[in-house]
């Protein structure tokens, strides 16, 4: 028996699990009932223990660094709650704030001669706050963020800058 698998096999497992996706969503919409989460978008999702930490799907798409989130998530720095939502470990909401405008915003430190200390600059990027707010149960982290811009970088910083690579 061989166990070789054509590529037409393969793109007929795919366009048969295609098929499934699409009946699956075509009798929710009919009988009015919302699939846990949308079927055929990218979902990103990390297993700790027994639990599963999700983002929606604005949030997929606006990040710019999937790998820091998901290091940030196996060193335990995110955890899932009971209901849903996420929990910042490092204490500092200030030092959440300054992770998640780098993860979507592209916020970084500079190093000022003058003050002699690395200042929070802010990147380009929009900051999802609503979305955000409602993930982690704060309502501060825009405020927290905005405020800081040109300050000295939260305590600390060091361990986001290494969920980048820096």
């Amino acid at each position: 028996m061989d166990n070789h698998v054509t590529h037409e096999a393969l793109a007929g497992l795919g366009k048969l699990l295609q098929g499934m996706n699409e009946n699956q969503q075509s009798l929710a919409a009919a009988i009015g009932v919302a699939l846990p989460h949308p079927i055929g978008k990218k979902e990103i999702g990390y297993w700790l223990g027994l639990d599963r930490v999700t983002l929606p799907p604005l949030l997929q798409e606006a990040m710019l660094n999937s790998r820091a989130f998901e290091e940030a998530v196996s060193l335990g720095y995110i955890r899932p709650t009971t209901d849903g939502r996420l929990v910042w470990t490092l204490g500092s909401k200030t030092l959440l704030a300054y992770f998640l405008g780098r993860l979507f915003c592209g916020d970084h430190g500079r190093y000022s001669e003058r003050k002699r200390c690395m200042m929070w600059q802010l990147g380009s990027g929009t900051f999802p706050a609503k979305a955000l707010h409602a993930l982690f149960g704060l309502n501060t982290l825009f405020d927290l963020r905005r405020n800081r811009a040109e300050f000295s970088l939260p305590e600390h910083f060091q361990m986001v800058d290494r969920l980048f690579g820096e």
